[in-house]
């Protein structure tokens, strides 16, 4: 009996071998395809609709419109849009898209744009009013990758006061964690004069935020509220960011240039007893470690005058054996903000010992005549209180930030924060795996200054108090 083909899948049924034309090829000339359309951008030809932006006209084809966007599909063929009749049509767009309109339309028939800091703002928020999910993504995309340009080019500000208010969760975190790390830089950024109260509010009340001085952050916060003319979004602005400046971290130098100054003369009335209370606490410093509670808590000030931060520096990163690249420094951190540049005493100030190792933890040891090595490939920050007579349990903020260098231009490309209680149960705090090393040993690594490796530790003493079985005795 002869076998028979298989019609319909049959069980039992064997299928006809399809023999497939060797010579089969496919070409794809899509840039030809695309140069078709690109030359039909703000083209009389076939145009069936003219689109008015401000005083710009452009001629253009439904069917690029209603395939690219979701809101021109609906404007255009849904009749309950009054556009959906019309020849022309004008679109009322934010002033500072208007710029950048003929980008967008030209991205909606070639597929392409070419982006800057100054403009991709202003594209994005067209894309996300005409449901172009493409271009949003590509306009984020590109904000990541530029939030680190030098002051005159920076534009996170903006990005991440956008990113807020339209819940983009991914770039307002990368956005926040430079600003925070990098605010020297941003307070000279061309957006700093527009940042909005609220976002300034939100900066001011931060502990993280790595500034020179208290002092040097009012110089900035003044000179965004003197940015405008007029005196009623001045008294705004101010009234918004006097509750949180911290006017007691200021030296009593810097407190008289507040006291003297133009706005403080116009606006005493605002300023109330601030400056009193701060002139207050430094008359009233003392060596007493009891029961001493920070009411204004340190930022992370690089400035000498705070004495809680150190740099750690390891030259040479890449060439350095790894048996040879931890880096130790001794901190004596005053428990009080000096008011003057004294050298720190024992009696007023906390001994720490900090380690850090940046290629990996080692450490080696003696063991029956022979040296025996502990090591990962974590790196490990350890810092440990000093050893002391008098026991006090102490609150201490610790962050490390780790600096890069691009374009001519220092940073901070990574930080760390914890917060670890000393005592004398716990003396010691270890954090690993700070930074992947794996991050700092890749070739052309974002985390290294030139060839170096570059970090600055602050320490910040927030509370100290006697350990309970003192107090019962």
């Amino acid at each position: 009996m002869s076998e028979t083909k298989k019609h319909g899948g049959v069980k039992g049924e064997v299928e006809s071998p399809v023999k497939k034309d060797k010579t089969l090829a496919v070409i794809e000339d899509k840039d030809d395809f695309i140069h078709r359309f690109r030359t039909l951008y703000n083209s009389e030809i076939f145009s069936d609709i003219v689109l008015v932006v401000g005083d710009q006209r452009f001629y253009a084809h439904k069917i690029m419109l209603v395939t690219a966007s979701e809101v021109f599909e609906a404007m255009l063929s849904e009749a309950r849009w009054q556009e959906s009749n019309q020849n022309e049509v004008c679109l009322t767009e934010d002033e500072e898209c208007v710029s950048v309109f003929p980008d967008f339309l030209k991205y909606i028939y070639s597929g392409s744009v070419e982006l800057t800091t100054s403009m991709v703002h202003k594209l994005l928020i067209l894309a996300d009013k005409y449901g172009i999910h493409v271009l949003h993504k590509t306009c984020v995309e590109y904000m990541s990758r530029h939030i680190v340009t030098s002051p005159d080019t920076n534009r996170t500000l903006t990005w991440y006061h956008y990113a807020k208010i339209t819940n983009g969760q991914h770039l307002q975190e990368k956005c926040l964690a430079f600003i925070l790390s990098n605010f020297s830089i941003i307070q000279q950024a061309p957006d700093w004069l527009d940042l909005s109260a609220s976002v300034m509010v939100e900066f001011l009340q931060s502990s993280e935020i790595v500034v020179e001085s208290e002092y040097q952050l009012w110089v900035e916060v003044e000179r965004w509220i003197k940015a405008v003319e007029d005196p009623d979004i001045v008294l705004e602005k101010l009234k918004a960011v006097l509750p949180h400046m911290r006017f007691t971290m200021m030296a009593p130098s810097d407190l008289l240039k507040i006291e003297t100054s133009d706005i403080y003369n116009e606006y005493t009335e605002l300023f109330g007893n601030r400056l009193m209370k701060a002139y207050r606490g430094h008359s009233l410093h003392t060596s007493d470690l009891m029961g001493h509670t920070r009411e204004e808590p340190y930022r992370n000030y690089y400035h000498k005058l705070y004495g809680i931060g150190d740099d750690l520096k390891l030259r040479n990163y890449i060439e350095t054996p790894k048996t040879e690249s931890h880096l130790v420094t001794t901190m004596l951190v005053p428990i009080h903000l000096k008011p003057f540049p004294v050298q720190s005493r024992e009696d007023d100030s906390l001994s720490f010992d900090v380690a850090f190792y940046p290629q990996g933890f080692y450490q080696a040891h003696p063991l029956y005549g022979m040296y025996m090595s502990r090591q990962n490939d974590d790196t490990v920050l350890n810092v440990s209180r000093s050893s002391t007579s008098s026991q006090h349990v102490v609150d201490v903020d610790i962050t490390l930030v780790i600096y890069a260098y691009r374009d001519n231009m220092k940073y901070t490309a990574h930080s760390c924060r914890v917060s670890h209680q000393f005592s004398s149960k716990s003396r010691h705090c270890k954090v690993e795996n700070v930074i992947p090393v794996e991050n700092l040993k890749s070739k052309k690594s974002p985390y290294l200054v030139g060839k170096h490796f570059e970090a600055k530790i602050f320490l910040k003493i927030q509370n100290i108090q006697l350990e309970e079985k003192e107090k019962k005795e």
